[in-house]
């Protein structure tokens, strides 16, 4: 039988809006007889596709207007995907140019960010603390895994003698690691406190310093000529008192620094000075065990102790017969003349 043009293109309508059930139940195969002839059934109609290839969709579902598949209709891309290749300019008839496309595009994104997208970090997720993503990229953003972990760096600078708070660095690393910061960031806090806290010292120290200059000034001009008597009568108070309180040797140099002319405190020196004035040297005589008592001078001490250390006195005595009771008596009178003739 001879089919017309329009009759050909009919029966080709009809079968192609009909023929997706027969292709899943046979596998979207072209007719086993290449579509050269009618049916073998004696059916009338021919191959849609003219039986030279499968149809263009893969013989999943017919094409929505009617025509030629466009392989972006194909059922494996989701109404999503397909909102998406068409929102990328994706959407074109080659699928090659399509490739080239997104190839373009993810060389230059790479190349504006630096890196693939599978090496980008994530932003936080929605409702998440800040502070904990950052934990969780630690590595990256140089956070330690605890607050153990910090490396915190006394800065060179603080002085010696100053008491470093420990409890108070163990704080400052907890607070570090809950609120994401890295171990650079943490060290510049600290290197921030410590130098606050020295600035504190210094200020300190320097209105110290103007205090007692100021008041080493009074005395100089309140006791003029009396000036060194009265430091000297200070400083032997002093070494008899400490001596009665059984202070320690370095007790007693640490009080002495104290009553050093220029450098030392002058309100203790009024202090000690007012002490051995009121003691008087007989009572302070008594209380020393004798020698050395208020109102040496330094040139008599020395005569004392020169007369103590020589043949026949009493020290050279004690020593030369080796007796340990007399030389524990004598030792602290020997070392507060040896003072005084220092001062």
């Amino acid at each position: 039988m001879t089919f017309t043009d329009p009759t050909r293109r009919g029966f080709r309508l009809f079968v192609q809006l009909f023929r997706a059930p027969e292709d899943e139940a046979g596998g979207g195969q072209p007719p086993a007889n290449g579509g050269d002839e009618p049916p073998a059934d004696g059916g009338n109609v021919p191959p849609a596709n003219g039986g030279n290839e499968p149809p263009a969709n893969g013989g999943n579902e017919p094409p929505a207007d009617g025509g030629t598949a466009r392989w972006w209709e194909d059922k494996r891309f989701s109404d999503d995907a397909r909102r998406n290749l068409t929102a990328l300019g994706l959407t074109v008839d080659d699928p090659l140019e399509a490739v080239k496309r997104l190839n373009e595009m993810e060389v230059a994104a790479k190349r504006r960010l630096g890196a693939g997208a599978d090496q980008l970090l994530q932003k936080p997720k929605e409702g998440q603390d800040v502070a904990e993503w950052l934990r969780e990229n630690g590595e990256t953003f140089g956070i330690p895994k605890d607050a153990e972990a910090y490396e915190v760096e006394r800065p060179e600078s603080w002085p010696k003698d100053a008491e470093w708070n420990s409890d108070l660095e163990a704080e400052a690393r907890k607070i570090a690691h809950e609120e994401g910061l890295s171990g650079k960031a943490l060290n510049r806090f600290v290197g921030l406190y410590a130098g606050a806290v020295q600035s504190l010292i210094s200020a300190a120290d320097a209105d110290l310093e103007n205090a007692n200059s100021q008041m080493m000034t009074e005395l100089k001009k309140d006791w003029g000529l009396e000036l060194n008597a009265r430091l000297t009568l200070a400083q032997q108070a002093s070494s008899v008192l400490a001596q009665r309180a059984g202070l320690s040797r370095e007790a007693m140099d640490g009080i002495a620094q104290v009553l050093r002319p220029g450098v030392g405190d002058a309100g203790t020196i009024r202090l000690f000075a007012a002490i051995g004035e009121m003691m008087g040297e007989d009572t302070m005589e008594s209380l020393s065990g004798g020698g050395g008592g208020l109102g040496t001078t330094p040139p008599e001490a020395r005569q004392q102790l020169e007369k103590m250390q020589s043949e026949g006195g009493e020290w050279f005595e004690a020593s030369k017969k080796g007796d340990r009771a007399a030389i524990a008596k004598l030792k602290p009178t020997m070392e507060r003349l040896a003072k005084i003739a220092a001062s």
